[in-house]
């Protein structure tokens, strides 16, 4: 599977426009670390893959999904305080169907985050909580060897990719850096995912 470009070669693409930061308050430190963590994960996943992990690599989409999602919020919603309680590990995140619901309609994106949520919440927590889905693929009918579908390694790049890419375009318009934006935008509309089947 190729997944190129490289996986320093692609964060750097994404981490070019956070060069020039707008201000340094805790909002800011909060947006850039999910951001800059989404974008490791999504480079980790790629290496993972590139070297027959694919159970590590799709454990780590969930988190990278869920990264996008608190940005989201805490970009949306969250008070001074709360940003504060998120930064110190004290916070807790309403309920992830609570803050799928809200994403929509604050960022007026119809039910992507709801559909998003519907379709692959449960694989995603199979996966990193060593579930079902994970357990079955370590075989195959005749031998102990990972059988993970094509498809799904694909997917976990590819959605690894458009959340990690999405938190960057989040944070950026967040800091009024439209421009720079866009262009992320317009690297994920030009590697867009593959279809679902």
């Amino acid at each position: 599977m190729n997944t190129s470009p490289a996986p320093r070669e692609r964060t750097a693409r994404f981490g070019r426009p956070f060069t020039a930061t707008t201000s340094l308050g805790p909002k800011t430190i909060l947006l850039f670390a999910y951001t800059t963590l989404a974008l490791e994960h999504n480079d980790s996943i790629i290496l993972l893959v590139r070297n027959g992990l694919y159970g590590s690599a799709l454990a780590l989409a969930r988190p990278v999904i869920e990264i996008m999602w608190h940005a989201g919020w805490a970009n949306a919603f969250a008070s001074d305080e709360e940003i504060g309680e998120i930064l110190n590990g004290r916070f807790r995140f309403p309920p992830v169907r609570d803050v799928v619901k809200a994403l929509d309609e604050k960022y007026d994106t119809g039910t992507f985050f709801q559909e998003l949520h519907r379709t692959s919440w449960g694989h995603l927590n199979s996966y990193t909580h060593s579930g079902k889905n994970q357990l079955l693929a370590r075989f195959t009918d005749a031998d102990f060897e990972s059988s993970y579908p094509e498809e799904m390694k694909i997917r976990a790049v590819s959605s690894s990719l458009t959340a990690s890419g999405m938190t960057a375009v989040l944070t950026l318009k967040a800091h009024g850096r439209i421009e720079d934006a866009a262009k992320i935008e317009q690297i994920l509309i030009a590697n867009p995912q593959p279809p679902t089947t």
